[in-house]
């Protein structure tokens, strides 16, 4: 357990670092960089003292991620045998009016770490790098001229190939399947893991399936080809992100000998659908403890208002379902005028609005006139008084 310098915890054996942590506080209520230049070295310069302890005492329990002089250092992941190094890239551009951590300026970081696995790779750009080593440890020049960071991928064995095993032959509608791995000259999977990119295309080269997966040593999957799938040679590619390496398979598709499958685009506008459930709802009389009427207005809609408060007052708690909805459907109609079908050179909203008369037929007629009388007082687009007079008679 290690504490600062200061801690009153009672723990035998506890570990007092010469510090009491609070360096990185300026006492001031700010202590993170805030897009401002000399806030943010004000930051950097106070975390020096306590890194410094920090390092120290971590050196003596276990070896360090990387020696550099850098503002920010790299990190470690691990697969398998495989080892990686991530390492952004802070370095100050020198530039004025913005922030420190803005921009980054093109840069060769050198880092000396406990040795790792021989085989390196570049992962961003797909390539091997060499790597100095002497005994124990490792120097890697990290370029970061060109991208904001680096990715390097430390591996047991140099990448020879893709293994690639699939189906040669199926019927669509059924699964292909397939197993992938990286491996080495031996032929084996090497121990690490891999990012992949695997495509399946038809036999006109489109893309019918484009993903990134992972292999660890290995990558087990099925693809289920669609039913009506064309006939003939399509291609799985698989391509591992490391170096680069590429396989690909010929997968033979029989037709599944079932009727193609027809489809028709119908690009009627619909204005209702399942009208039995809406007449029900439509008709439904309301309990005795139905809630108050609630209408949510948009804040940009302040227009809209006075009506709503206007139509709650005219139907009440206890107003039929019914009468609230085809008055809402109507203001609706209001502002979603239809395209005019009768040669008056105006927006026609009656084709619409006329679509509610089933509905409120059976169990209204009250409503089917009132929806006849608000048709034929139909005005302008966001005319109030045609609201007015539809909640009027809707309310009578």
């Amino acid at each position: 357990v290690v504490v600062e310098r200061s801690s009153k915890l009672p723990i035998e054996g506890v570990v007092r670092l010469n510090s009491d942590l609070d360096d990185y506080d300026d006492k001031l209520g700010g202590t993170f960089p805030r897009y401002v230049d000399w806030e943010t070295r004000d930051v950097w310069n106070r975390s020096e003292k306590m890194t410094k302890v920090i390092r120290e005492f971590l050196a003596k329990k276990i070896p360090p991620a990387a020696i550099h002089d850098r503002v920010m250092g790299p990190d470690w992941l691990k697969g398998g045998k495989g080892e990686y190094l991530v390492m952004p890239n802070f370095s100050p551009t020198g530039f004025t009016g913005s922030h420190l951590t803005y921009y980054s300026a093109p840069d060769i970081a050198s880092l000396r770490f406990p040795a790792r696995p021989g085989h390196v790779y570049d992962v961003l750009e797909m390539k091997p790098v060499q790597v100095a080593r002497e005994g124990d440890w490792m120097t890697l020049a990290a370029d970061m001229r060109h991208l904001p960071g680096k990715i390097y991928a430390f591996l047991p064995a140099a990448i020879d190939r893709v293994s690639l095993a699939a189906d040669a032959r199926l019927t669509a509608g059924s699964d292909l399947s397939f197993r992938v791995g990286v491996a080495g000259a031996d032929g084996k999977p090497i121990d690490a893991v891999f990012p992949i990119e695997v495509t399946i295309t038809d036999p006109a080269g489109r893309a019918q399936l484009h993903v990134y997966r992972a292999s660890r040593p290995l990558y087990e999957s099925a693809w289920r080809v669609p039913v009506n799938a064309a006939a003939g040679t399509w291609t799985l590619r698989v391509r591992e992100l490391i170096s680069g390496r590429v396989a690909a398979a010929a997968v033979a598709v029989a037709a599944a000998g079932q009727p193609a499958v027809a489809g028709r685009l119908d690009d009627r506008q619909v204005w209702i659908n399942e009208p039995q459930m809406v007449g029900r709802f439509v008709g439904e009389k309301p309990a005795a403890d139905t809630p108050a009427i609630v209408i949510a207005i948009d804040a940009e809609q302040p227009w809209v208002r006075p009506h709503a408060e206007k139509l709650v007052a005219a139907l009440g708690h206890a107003a039929p379902r019914g009468r609230l909805t085809a008055a809402l459907a109507i203001a609706a109609l209001a502002d979603r005028p239809s395209a005019d079908t009768d040669g008056d050179d105006g927006p026609d909203f009656a084709p619409a609005a006329a679509a509610l008369l089933p509905l409120l037929a059976a169990d209204d007629p009250g409503m089917v006139r009132a929806v006849a009388a608000a048709l034929g007082t139909i005005g302008p687009v966001g005319d109030d008084d045609f609201v007015d007079d539809t909640i009027d008679a809707l309310s009578r």
